[in-house]
């Protein structure tokens, strides 16, 4: 029951983000001052983690990976270090998955819920698909 209303809620602030333009803009207006203070706050974070930050601060709150993607543990999403696990062993290519190119490997079952946050992530620039993916793959175990 609890994964459905996360699920909704989730969707709900989906849709409600694909609405008016001006919203979007205002969000985005406030971001900075709080981007500023994230990366103090884990001065002992892995390079590639502080990329992987630096790029998802640039996300609208309602498309950004840890709403669906915890490290350790599976919630909406797999978990990213099971996604490294997947990606390692099946060979795949996340910066394909992320641009929309490639087929989900780790729970195909839920690409549905994940098509719409990859419709906005698949527009970042190269760079910052390579720093998603550096992060996620310096997870493996």
């Amino acid at each position: 029951m609890k994964k459905l209303l996360i699920i909704v809620a989730v969707l709900a602030v989906t849709l409600a983000s694909c609405g008016k333009k001006e919203k979007k803009a205002d969000v985005k207006a406030t971001k900075p001052a709080v981007e500023k203070k994230a990366p103090a706050a884990d001065a002992s974070a892995t390079p590639e983690k502080k990329a992987f930050d630096a790029v998802v601060a640039k996300l609208d709150p309602a498309n950004k990976c840890v709403v669906c993607h915890q490290v350790d543990v599976k919630t909406i999403g797999p978990a990213y270090k099971e996604v490294a696990k997947v990606y390692k062993e099946k060979g795949g290519n996340i910066v394909q998955f992320l641009k929309g190119n490639a087929k989900p490997i780790v729970d195909p079952a839920l690409y549905d819920q994940m098509k719409p946050n990859i419709e906005v992530v698949k527009n970042l620039p190269g760079e910052d698909l390579a720093a998603l993916a550096a992060y996620i793959r310096s997870l493996e175990e």
